[in-house]
């Protein structure tokens, strides 16, 4: 099954790429936008080397992909995933294909009594720049999450520190995507995700 869904920014195109191979763009200033599209297939890993200390992501699990971006000389530290709220439950930086389809998988996720109230075709992120944005964000998040361990002054403070850590923003849009495992009562998987994506990266 194919869903295809017209985007409404405009992107400039480079090569596709597909498992072990790498993208990587010219030296970006400060503040620069940066626009780039791919492809990737069920267990493939997409990459795109932002700068000469940002990389972009795509982790495949089993039923998707994963938007990430960190250091590109560690990724054990997902940027994302410390800065991109919600923090439990349901997050936009995860791609899954039940997100696509009804509750009981036998069609589209239209509005109605079906609807799994999931993120669909455009994924709006956050991510800290560096690794001390990092360790901030999540020293942060451990007092924010967790409340109820922490003083109010704490929790203030955390609130207040994490508002002002500095963080730069993304936007996915799902160009189109092949579901497989469709059937009624089963979970549909992504099998080939066409995408464009948007980066600003932030001046600090």
């Amino acid at each position: 099954m194919k869903v295809f869904n017209e985007l409404a920014l405009v992107c400039l195109v480079f090569t596709w790429s597909l498992m072990g191979i790498t993208n990587s763009a010219d030296s970006l200033a400060a503040d620069d936008t940066l626009n780039f599209s791919g492809i990737v297939h069920q267990g493939d890993s997409y990459s795109f080397k932002l700068n000469s200390k940002l990389m972009f992501r795509l982790v495949p699990i089993q039923s998707g992909w994963i938007i990430w971006m960190g250091s590109s000389q560690n990724s054990t530290k997902d940027f994302v995933s410390v800065s991109t709220p919600p923090f439990r439950g349901l997050n936009a930086r995860i791609i899954e294909g039940w997100h696509f389809r009804n509750a009981d998988n036998s069609g589209p996720n239209l509005p109605g009594d079906k609807n799994v109230n999931a993120p669909g075709e455009l994924r709006s992120f956050y991510f800290v720049v560096n690794d001390s944005g990092y360790q901030s964000a999540r020293q942060c998040l451990k007092v924010l999450m967790w409340p109820y361990c922490y003083s109010e002054q704490e929790v203030d403070q955390a609130g207040v520190e994490f508002s002002a850590l500095p963080k730069g923003e993304g936007i996915l849009h799902i160009d189109s995507l092949e579901l497989s495992n469709v059937q009624t009562g089963q979970r549909a998987l992504i099998q080939t995700l066409i995408f464009k994506a948007t980066i600003i990266i932030p001046g600090i």
